[in-house]
């Protein structure tokens, strides 16, 4: 018996986010690491990324040296793609932005 075994989708890898609204983050590249459902990430020079994903949905909290908030990306079902919506904490939901994100490069999973 012969049994094929994919790689398991995950949400790990760097993404780049495609909308010009991507300068609110200083950076256009955001970076996850998901260990189980707790999530960390990296955007900009200083941007920090921590949150959970459930299913194909990341909430997370993040900040830099001067501005903290919230995000919330919907992933694809291949975690390839993603809409992300974001905002600063002291504005509120009401600075939140929507925007489309792609995969750049996966982390390489070793084979045994």
């Amino acid at each position: 018996m012969h049994v094929t075994i994919e790689p398991m989708r995950t949400l790990n890898g760097q993404y780049q986010l495609e909308d010009a609204e991507a300068a609110f983050f200083g950076a256009r590249t955001l970076r996850f690491v998901a260990r189980e459902s707790y999530v960390t990430g990296r955007f900009g020079r200083e941007g920090v990324i921590r949150g959970s994903v459930s299913g194909h949905e990341l909430l997370a909290q993040w900040h830099d040296k001067e501005r903290q908030g919230w995000l919330r990306v919907h992933f694809a079902p291949s975690f390839k793609t993603a809409e992300l919506e974001y905002g600063e904490d002291n504005h509120g939901s009401a600075a939140g932005r929507s925007m489309i994100i792609r995969v750049v490069r996966s982390t390489r999973v070793k084979r045994l």
